[in-house]
């Protein structure tokens, strides 16, 4: 004040409002400008007081101190404002910045997912193809093999039924390897539809074990099947020709993995519980073969993946489950 205006006061007081402003906020900043305001116009007010002998008071009238107190509150809160909306840009620009880094890091980790998986399918299609390859060989030499055989003239009539039952079951085994190509290329393209209509499931149980004890007897195999229901009582809704491949695959991989012992399978009924006020049909395959160990048991359900058990002493039961 006794300096006037050549003294730092209306700096300092500039200067207090803009270093609020950044280091707390625009509305503290701008109750900085409110508070410099009610100052210079208190020094407007006191001005005609004569009774001070101030530098200050005797440089400006009451008019032009007045005029500069409305100019310098003025100019004070655009210099806040100016300040306040810079700092929220340049916030905003960090977060966005801060957000693009965690989204440029996180698709860096799913592509690189994606890439590993797209490596793992091809390897595994690759090792599918060359399966399937040696799958049809098998029944396709058998097939031809034994035609050429009967065009010989010494067969007999014993081996000739012989010879043409084993043509029989290649055959039989070649198409349900080509069915099963052709599923799978239906699931790959999108093509797979249901067909849900009324099916005993006692049928297919029933129709499942006659097919496949002979296998099972093959190997010294106890084949067992359990049914809840009775068979007035067991017409349900579903895709009867995919519940009956997909018990079918798993009683054949049962069989394919146990060298002795038993194999149940079949439905049982599971009560109503708190999620649900309907009871459901839990279908299951059991047998003492291998088993799967547990970090692969997930696994085995994606496209091309097999468990790939080498520790044949893994012996143990396993049972697999059905939800329907």
């Amino acid at each position: 004040m006794f300096l006037g205006t050549k003294g730092p006061a209306v700096i300092i007081l500039l200067s207090c409002s803009v270093l609020i402003t950044l280091y707390q906020s625009k509305r503290a900043g701008l109750i900085t400008v409110a508070i410099n305001t009610i100052i210079f116009f208190v020094m407007t007010a006191i001005l005609p007081i004569n009774s001070f002998d101030v530098k200050f008071f005797q440089e400006f009238s009451v008019e032009s101190w007045l005029g500069i107190s409305v100019n310098m509150a003025a100019f004070n809160a655009l210099v806040v404002l100016s300040v306040a909306f810079l700092l929220n840009q340049l916030n905003e620009s960090f977060l966005k910045e801060k957000t693009l880094q965690k989204l440029l890091k996180t698709e860096s980790s799913q592509l690189l997912t994606a890439k590993q998986r797209a490596e793992e399918s091809d390897r595994l299609k690759s090792a599918f193809l060359a399966n399937m390859s040696h799958e049809i060989r098998t029944p396709m030499n058998g097939i031809l093999g034994f035609a050429s055989l009967l065009d010989e003239s010494d067969v007999s009539d014993e081996e000739q039924k012989e010879y043409i039952g084993i043509i029989q079951k290649s055959g039989a085994r070649l198409l349900n390897l080509i069915n099963d190509i052709v599923e799978i290329s239906k699931i790959e393209s999108g093509l797979m539809k249901l067909n849900i209509k009324r099916t005993n499931i006692n049928e297919h149980i029933d129709y499942i074990y006659n097919i496949l004890k002979s296998d099972a007897q093959n190997k010294n195999l106890i084949l067992t099947f359990k049914k809840d229901l009775r068979d007035n009582d067991a017409e349900y809704y579903t895709d009867s020709d995919k519940l009956n491949a997909i018990l079918c695959n798993l009683v054949k991989n049962a069989i394919k993995y146990t060298d002795k012992g038993s194999i149940e399978f079949g439905y049982k009924i599971e009560p109503a519980d708190t999620k649900s006020s309907h009871s459901s049909i839990k279908f299951f395959v059991k047998d003492t073969g291998i088993g799967i160990p547990e970090d692969r048991q997930k696994a085995i359900f994606e496209r091309f993946i097999q468990a790939d058990i080498h520790d044949i002493q893994a012996r143990g039961s396993r049972a697999w489950t059905l939800n329907c």
